[in-house]
Parts: C-alpha cells; sequence; structure tokens
C-alpha cells in the first residue's frame, strides 16, 4: 500500500475540459479537408473515366465474373486482425510522440488496453493526459481501428503502482469525428469513467 501522496485526483469540471486542445484540435479539420476533397471531386467530372467504366463493364460482361469478384474483395474494409497489430504500433507510436511513457499497449478481443506512466501527479497532469488519449484514439478509430474502446490503467513511474484508470468508448469518438458531441462533451464524458485506485492511499 502507497502512501497518501502517490494518490492523484482530478477535479474535472466543464470550465477544466473546455481549454483541452492537443490531439483533439485536428479531428474536425481532417474531417473537413476530407469533405472539401470529395466535392471538388464530384464538381469536376471527367469523361475519360466514363469511357473506362464503359470498357470495364463491357470487358465484365464478356469474361467468367472473376473480375467482378476480384472488384468486390478490394473494396471491402481492412480486416481487423490482419490491421490490428499496426494501429496497435500506431497508438503506441503517436501517445510516445505527445510524451505519453507507455509500459504496454495491447488489444485484447475488442478493447485496446494502454497501461502507461503518469506525467505527473497534478490535476493538471490527468487533464493533458486524457487530452493526449482523447484525440489519439479518436483519430485511430476515424483511420479504421475497430475495437469497441479503450482501457487506460495508469502507473506510478517510481514504483509501478497502480493510480488510476480511465475509458473511452468508440461511440464517443465517433461521435466526436462526426460532429455529433462537441469536443469538450467527448472529454467530458471520458473524465465521468475516471477512477481513482483506491488501494493507492
Amino acid at each position: 500500500m502507497t502512501n497518501g501522496t502517490n494518490r492523484r485526483t482530478f477535479l474535472g469540471t466543464v470550465a477544466t475540459v473546455t481549454v483541452l486542445a492537443g490531439c483533439l484540435g485536428d479531428i474536425n479539420e481532417g474531417n473537413e479537408e476530407d469533405r472539401s476533397d470529395d466535392d471538388a471531386t464530384e464538381a469536376t467530372p471527367d469523361d475519360s473515366d466514363d469511357a473506362e467504366t464503359v470498357d470495364e463493364v463491357e470487358e465484365a460482361d464478356t469474361g467468367d465474373g472473376e473480375e467482378t469478384r476480384e472488384s468486390d474483395e478490394e473494396t471491402e474494409g481492412p480486416d481487423p486482425e490482419q490491421t490490428g497489430g499496426e494501429f496497435v504500433d500506431l497508438v503506441r507510436s503517436r501517445l510516445e510522440e505527445e510524451g505519453i511513457e507507455t509500459q504496454s499497449v495491447e488489444r485484447r478481443a475488442d478493447v485496446l488496453e494502454v497501461v502507461y506512466y503518469a506525467t505527473g501527479m497534478t490535476s493538471e497532469a490527468v487533464t493533458s493526459e486524457i487530452d493526449v488519449f482523447a484525440g489519439v484514439y479518436a483519430r485511430a478509430i476515424e483511420e479504421g481501428l475497430t475495437t469497441d474502446r479503450l482501457e487506460a490503467f495508469v502507473l506510478d513511474p517510481d514504483d509501478e503502482t497502480l493510480l488510476d484508470s480511465f475509458v473511452i468508448e468508440t461511440e464517443w469518438a465517433e461521435a466526436v469525428s462526426n460532429d455529433e458531441i462537441s469536443q469538450e462533451e467527448y472529454v467530458e464524458r471520458i473524465v465521468g469513467t475516471f477512477e481513482s485506485d483506491s488501494t493507492a492511499e
């Protein structure tokens, strides 16, 4: 059992979470750029593309259907089992770029589990860490990570005792990326899951 100075507390309030920026600032900007690119593409049709499409249809009609099946397979989304390891490495790399030292990042079934070392013992440190995780996870989900939630467990860097934990549900990350909820509400939901370890007293 550790002494009281090793227990982190988080006085999360609306006033606190509204100042969060960091990784979250890039989420909606990326969505707007994607939508702009799509609009530009739709506004400038290419006749050559139409010609190619006609040729492809004729070729498909004269063939045995193999090319059509191959095309369908290519349009399917990524296999979670194949891309899981890539996303684990990507999340670990992005967290470390933001100053988060991880002990482990693992995918356990439909849960992305991250164990990391606290950057500090203050409420401000907790706020900063949640900000980083919120942005990194939302970005990974937007890019194709298929997990139900992220579970983060925070260790004391001195003795590796468990300090606290929090959860990010994928539906929240998707909602903020789709502008269905604000960034502030997204972070507030994460803050609502924050728990200090009861033995760290």
